[in-house]
């Protein structure tokens, strides 16, 4: 895994950075950025830190849930998908779960927005 650390701290005078959510279908093996702070053994500095595994790609989707190759790290959960279109990160879903195999599982938007749809009037 890799640790991000502080690498972006903007100050008054700055803006944050904004991302925006991905409006067009990403194929399997689209290299994914899912990012956590990790509280496993030798990763993270103990949850200080944020992590991501650096190979990291989408294996496939639908609108429950997205399979990737990504190692699964304890802290992770709630963390965002990201991929890069057009040259800009874009959000596709967030850090739910891991699998048997112990790699990483995503709630696509999708699914939040069918929630969101249903029971935010």
């Amino acid at each position: 895994a890799a640790d991000v650390g502080d690498a972006y701290t903007p100050t008054s005078q700055q803006h944050w950075p904004t991302i925006r959510k991905s409006a067009q279908p990403v194929p399997p093996g689209s290299p994914l950025i899912m990012a956590g702070f990790s509280s496993d053994e030798g990763i993270g500095d103990s949850g200080e830190s944020l992590s991501f595994d650096p190979d990291c790609r989408l294996i496939d989707y639908d609108a429950n849930w997205g399979r990737t190759n990504c190692q699964a790290f304890k802290g992770a959960s709630g963390g965002p998908v990201l991929i890069t279109q057009n040259g800009e990160k874009q959000l596709i879903g967030v850090i739910s779960a891991s699998d048997d195999s112990g790699r990483r599982l995503f709630t696509p938007l999708t699914r939040f927005r069918q929630a969101v749809r249903r029971y935010g009037k």
